[in-house]
């Protein structure tokens, strides 16, 4: 796909558990820049996967923001790909 047709943006992170509450308030603070949903697979386990949908244009915004939390705690990047 052509970046000229590419929308979005979607970027899979896993997060410990007990760091997800603080991820998703982030997240939610962070209005406009993407949505976001827990990957269900993830929820009996000692992690969260967390699906993030950014417009193409706020993607660099995204990486910052989660390069800065994972200054704080383990932040990985599980897929990356463009829509």
């Amino acid at each position: 796909m052509e970046a000229a047709q590419q929308k979005a943006y979607t970027t899979i992170i896993r997060v410990p558990k007990q760091e997800a509450a603080y991820t998703y308030f982030i997240l939610e603070a962070s209005e406009g820049f993407c949505f976001y949903s827990t990957i269900d697979e993830s929820l009996g386990e000692g992690y969260r996967d967390i699906e993030l949908v950014t417009p193409i244009k706020f993607k660099q915004d995204i990486d910052l923001l989660l390069a800065k939390l994972g200054t704080q705690y383990k932040v990985e990047i599980i897929d990356e790909y463009a829509r």
